[in-house]
């Protein structure tokens, strides 16, 4: 009757570890399920993280090439902020230059306004002094007339 219950206590813990081992068995493919898991989504991660390190090379070239031309922008203001400046600087001379010429002509206008007066007062000493004959009257009308023309060939056949 002993060893029956010996061999009735050996059986039960036999069973005992059966169950024992299935249940560590179950519990090691569970554990391999997850492993095979985690390996998937760590895959899953790294393609991800592959696809942002692409896009983000892709990113700082666009950033690159967008620095570039905002360069390039930057270069042609400059140089057309200079040309304005040889602008500015070319109309003043001209202007100058054109304040000059304005006064030069009204300074000669003054002078041939005094010139005709003189020879109009004096007709015969001009007439005696240079050979050239002015009808007084007659001159200082064309004359007139000339200086309130508004073409150049006006004055010119006033002269003649």
């Amino acid at each position: 009757a002993d060893q029956q219950a010996d061999l009735r206590a050996a059986r039960d813990a036999h069973s005992a570890v059966d169950r024992a081992l299935r249940a560590a068995r179950d519990e090691i493919g569970t554990l391999e399920a997850d492993l095979h898991t985690a390996r998937d989504a760590h895959s899953a991660i790294d393609r991800e993280l592959c696809a942002a390190r692409a896009e983000m090379s892709s990113l700082e070239a666009d950033l690159r090439a967008a620095q570039a031309a905002h360069s390039a922008i930057e270069g042609e203001l400059r140089a057309a902020r200079d040309a304005h400046t040889v602008f500015e600087s070319e109309a003043r001379t001209k202007q100058l230059a054109l304040d000059a010429a304005l006064a030069t002509q009204q300074r000669m206008q003054g002078e041939i306004d005094r010139l005709v007066k003189d020879l109009a007062a004096k007709p015969q000493e001009a007439s005696d002094a240079g050979g050239v004959t002015f009808a007084g009257s007659a001159f200082l009308q064309r004359y007139n007339e000339a200086v309130m023309a508004p073409t150049p060939a006006a004055v010119h056949a006033a002269v003649r």
